[in-house]
């Protein structure tokens, strides 16, 4: 006695979530009842609670729109210091001898050479701030005016120049960042001023632009391909809910998380496109499940139809969430807390994503599927005779709509299943249609193996040389221009700044020396010496004043002579903020401002010189360089020293998960294969496109900032999501392919009858991820448009090339061997095709 379902067959270990064979075997006299799979228990309580399972949900969403709208308010593009980098210790000595400076962030406004501007400014401060201005928020308003009103003539020249004069306004960097944007909002709208948080704030300002494109393009776009593949489009009332509810909760979630972990600016644009392109994906999957399982129902009854759609599609939304979980948390070993609040984002999306597809999708198709598409049949039906002048059918289409929404599963539910299925199966025998082009195209490449081979050593041919030459050639940007809308306010200050007092001017270096020798001249030497040898293009020492060297005397005449004059004045203004003398330790610092934008390529590459000089420096005890720079630099190194890391990780992850669900090492290799593949040609192109000189093509592909290349974090964030999406339309693939082999049809049959049945559904799910993906395209900020060109060319290389050519063409080639070392039911049916989806 031979047994058609084989999920429990002794020969491999299946899934426990059950297949498309669950219960649609032919019932046999004395079978003893077969031991049901969690999909049946599933579908069993989703329609036994169908109705409390959308008012949860639907109170639930309510609930969270106030909360949801928290999330933008509180992103942050700080990125913070690497615990126990050079650029933290050199925070922290600075924090012992000039706490101010330690805790302090800068806003430089530029203007007009006119004191009265500066003045306002300072008088607006203070009736802004009151008492709050020069103790604890606003540490210090410098500006020529203000030096030249205490006769520090020549300290006032560093902030003034023949067309132009800038105020550098310190504020408390640990203040909410609630009250950092209220000061920057107010420094805006009196002048041009530009800052590293100036950027955060516009690039925050920009989500609310970026969502919006979202909603009026991208999802429009992904529902008109998601209605026109499942044919029935009043059936979109269920991703439209689906993802209404999925991303109002996990904004809310991830808005009460923002208190604890940070989210970067950037944040909410890409959890939108990541929860939007999931939940119109698993929704296509049910809903075309759904119909097809109307389509081959014979005598199913309406629960037998439901139970058909989860098992159908809920294993392949599983297996989809579980992998993409691993993908995102995988972020969390990076060391840097922005990279970690995108992980967590990403994490909560995904799985707001797959819980509502598998809870209230399937509540929704049970309630109002079969009503949604009898109305659609009802009123085509009602055209066609209005237009042709048919008569009229009796019932037709009222028999569904008059049907209660819910009722019980029948008690014999299991019988049932097992007779309708020969029926169905005998029916897809019969509407088999041999011309599908997946079909077409899959009986090319299992037939005619020298295709095969020649697809497969094509396309790896061609991704091999992109992976080698362009993998040495990753260019990383940690210019701030590049994380907001281009152009900003910020950065039109940030290029007038650069045209006077260069772009340092808006990120200075601090230089700490500690020395247990006397203020001296030899000490000043020293200090001179060091400027000069780290090619300081602006230097604020207690060395130089203006083209004066400086000397011990200097100082000491002042004390004793006349310190009314502009010179004694302007020594006393620097020696009071520059130096700490003591009896055994000499402590001074030095500003330094370079011409070029301190956060480009040349900026950092003129601090790993500057750091090379001052570890050979044998004057001073120590010489430590801080500032925001040093922080972000030394940070980007450790996260790309450790990137190599977690991407191996991240595959041998992939590897091994893949290899437990299919028990098939040979599965596992080939899905690493493909997303090496995808990975090089997405990185490849990327860079191809926006790591350039030129600068020439469309605006929405130019690299924005100081010099081309890619936004730092953009390549950490999208490794992840290519990972995901190309492993989430693998599995489709492999899952299909599975089921039919545990159906006991031959392999070449169960290749094609999965190409055929997945073949359209994948591809549109490719094109509805595209679309959303793409809606980044019309951001202004530039991070946002290269994660839009990394993952729409893995999404669409992924899926027109490798699920459609690349991988059937390897399990062709393979043949029997595809599942290695798994040892599947030898094929016993005959071959048969299903209805098309």
């Amino acid at each position: 006695m031979e047994h058609r379902n084989t999920w429990y067959t002794t020969l491999v270990p299946a899934p426990t979530w059950g297949n498309i064979g669950e219960g649609l075997a032919n019932s046999e006299a004395g079978r003893r009842p077969k031991r049901r799979s969690v999909a049946w228990h599933w579908t069993k309580a989703i329609w036994a609670v169908a109705w409390p399972v959308i008012g949860v949900f639907t109170g639930a969403s309510l609930c969270a729109i106030p909360f949801a709208r928290v999330l933008v308010d509180r992103t942050t593009s700080r990125f913070g210091s690497l615990s126990g980098s050079a650029s933290q210790k050199a925070s922290r000595r600075l924090a012992r001898w000039f706490p101010g400076l330690a805790s302090a962030a800068t806003a430089t406004a530029v203007g007009s050479v006119d004191c009265s501007r500066e003045q306002n400014l300072t008088i607006a401060l203070r009736e802004k701030f009151g008492d709050e201005c020069d103790t604890c928020f606003i540490r210090q308003v410098a500006g020529g005016c203000a030096f030249l009103a205490l006769n520090a003539t020549y300290v006032a020249d560093w902030y003034r120049h023949d067309n132009a004069a800038i105020s550098i306004v310190s504020y408390d960097s640990g203040a909410r960042h609630a009250k950092i944007n209220e000061f920057l909002e107010w420094l805006s709208e009196r002048t041009a001023a530009t800052g590293f948080d100036y950027f955060s704030l516009e690039a925050s300002k920009g989500v609310a632009n970026d969502l919006h494109t979202l909603d009026t393009r991208s999802v429009p776009a992904a529902l008109c391909v998601l209605a026109v593949v499942v044919g029935y489009p009043p059936l979109l009332v269920v991703p439209v809910v689906a993802t209404t509810c999925s991303m109002l909760l996990a904004f809310a979630v991830t808005g009460s998380l923002a208190r604890f972990v940070d989210i970067p600016s950037f944040g909410p644009s890409v959890m939108t496109t990541i929860v939007t392109s999931l939940s119109l994906d698993y929704s296509l999957f049910l809903c075309a499940r759904f119909v097809q399982a109307r389509r081959s129902a014979g005598r199913r009854s309406r629960f037998q139809r439901l139970l058909e759609t989860v098992i159908g599609a809920g294993g392949t939304i599983a297996v989809s969430a579980a992998t993409l979980l691993c993908c995102f948390l995988g972020l969390l070993a990076f060391p840097s807390d922005i990279v970690r609040g995108v992980g967590v984002a990403l994490a909560v999306g995904a799985t707001f994503s797959a819980l509502v597809s598998l809870t209230l999708a399937p509540a929704l198709l049970c309630v109002a599927g079969e009503p949604l598409c009898a109305f659609q049949e009802a009123v085509i039906e009602r055209m066609r005779d209005v237009f042709f002048r048919r008569p009229p059918r009796a019932n037709q289409g009222e028999e569904a709509l008059e049907m209660p929404l819910t009722r019980e599963p029948p008690a014999n539910d299991e019988s049932s299943l097992d007779e309708s299925s020969s029926s169905s199966d005998d029916e897809a025998s019969q509407e088999e249609d041999n011309n599908s082009f997946w079909y077409v195209l899959g009986r090319l490449l299992w037939d005619d193996r020298r295709v095969a081979i020649t697809i497969a050593v094509v396309i790896a041919a061609a991704c091999a040389p992109l992976a080698f030459y362009y993998s040495p050639r990753l260019k990383i940007s940690a210019d701030p221009v590049g994380l907001a809308p281009s152009p900003s306010p910020p950065e039109r200050a940030l290029e007038r700044l650069e045209a006077t007092f260069g772009a340092g001017a808006f990120a200075q270096y601090t230089l700490l020396f500690e020395s247990s020798r006397p203020f001296d001249d030899a000490y000043l030497d020293a200090t001179d010496d060091i400027l000069e040898k780290i090619d300081a293009d602006f230097s604020r020492s207690l060395a130089r004043l203006g083209d004066r060297k400086l000397a011990a005397a200097d100082y000491a005449s002042c004390r004793g002579g006349d310190e009314e004059s502009a010179f004694c004045a302007s020594l006393g203004v620097i020696s009071s903020a520059f130096l700490r003398a003591g009896s055994e330790t000499t402590v001074s610092i030095a500003r330094v401002s370079l011409r070029v934008n301190p956060y480009s390529s040349k900026g950092l590459k003129w601090l790993a010189r500057a750091r090379r000089v001052l570890e050979d420096d044998d004057f001073f005890n120590r010489v430590s360089l801080s500032g925001s720079p040093a922080s972000l630099n030394d940070l980007l190194v450790a996260l790309y020293d450790v990137f190599p890391t977690v991407a191996a990780a991240t595959l041998a992850v992939v590897f091994v998960f893949l290899g437990l669900v299919f028990r098939s090492l040979a599965v596992a290799l080939r899905s690493v294969l493909a997303l090496t593949m995808t990975l090089a040609v997405s990185f490849a192109s990327c860079l191809a496109v926006y790591v350039r000189g030129g600068g020439g093509g469309p605006a929405f592909l130019t690299t924005r900032g100081s010099d081309p290349g890619l936004v730092w974090i953009a390549p950490l964030l999208c490794f992840s999501v290519i990972v995901g999406a190309s492993v989430d339309y693998d599995v489709f693939l492999l899952c299909a392919v599975h089921e039919y082999r545990m159906r006991r049809f031959s392999d070449r049959d169960s290749l094609l009858l999965a190409m055929r049945r997945t073949g359209r559904v994948v591809t549109s799910a490719g094109l509805i991820m595209a679309c959303a993906f793409g809606g980044l395209f019309f951001s202004k900020a530039c991070v946002l448009n290269q994660v839009a060109w990394l993952l729409v060319t893995a999404v669409l290389f992924d899926t027109l090339l490798v699920r459609a050519l690349f991988m059937p063409s390897l399990i062709s080639l393979s043949r029997h061997r595809a599942w290695w070392p798994a040892t599947l039911p030898p094929p016993r049916r005959a071959p048969t095709l299903l209805v098309s989806m």
